[in-house]
Order: C-alpha cells, then structure tokens, then sequence
C-alpha cells in the first residue's frame, strides 16, 4: 500500500496540471501513488513538485501538449544504476550504427 505522501504528491501534480494547462490529468491509480513511493525514497516532495512544475511551465512555454500522466516523469526520478558507465569502443559502435540506420551508403 502506498503512502500517504505518495498520495498526496499525485494529487498535487494533478493541481498543477490543471493550474498550468487548465484541465485535469488522467485519473490516477494506485500505480502511480506507487511509482511516486519510489521516488520519495530517493528524493523530497517539494524537489520532485518543483521539477515536475518547471517541466509543464517549459512545455506551456513552448506551445507543447501538457503531459496527462505521472509515469512521464518515471525516467527522470528513478536513479540509474552507478555502473553504467561506456566505453569509448561502445559509444563509436552506437555512433555508427546511429549513423548507418539513418543514412543509406551507396556504391
């Protein structure tokens, strides 16, 4: 069972959404009061509202659709592993194949 703070972040981000765009997000689940109990673990209340406000101002700003879900945001809180770190040979072999799915080569 999710927290109460949990609870209380979604609904808070729903107020934004409706401050910022004027209408309401998706309804929530509990998915997502749980999806922000796990970002209360590694962040405050208040850093994860302000992020998730300066995001929606930026895309009112800037003629954007408003996000309707909470899950958008999922990528942003949850932490990478430390482990992640690349090679130069594995960011050269992202590069051309990067390169190669985008630009055909003729003979």
């Amino acid at each position: 069972m999710p927290s109460k703070e949990a609870r209380k972040l979604v609904l808070q981000y729903k107020e934004l959404v409706r401050k910022i765009f004027g209408h309401t997000a998706v309804n929530h689940t509990v998915d997502h009061e749980r999806l922000a109990d796990t970002w209360l673990q590694n962040y405050t209340s208040e850093y994860i509202l302000k992020r998730m406000e300066s995001t929606l101002k930026w895309r009112l700003k800037n003629n954007k659709d408003s996000i309707k879900s909470i899950v958008y945001f999922k990528n942003v809180f949850t932490k990478e592993p430390a482990n992640k770190k690349s090679s130069p040979k594995k960011e050269l072999d992202q590069l051309l194949n990067k390169f190669t799915s985008t630009h055909r080569v003729k003979f």
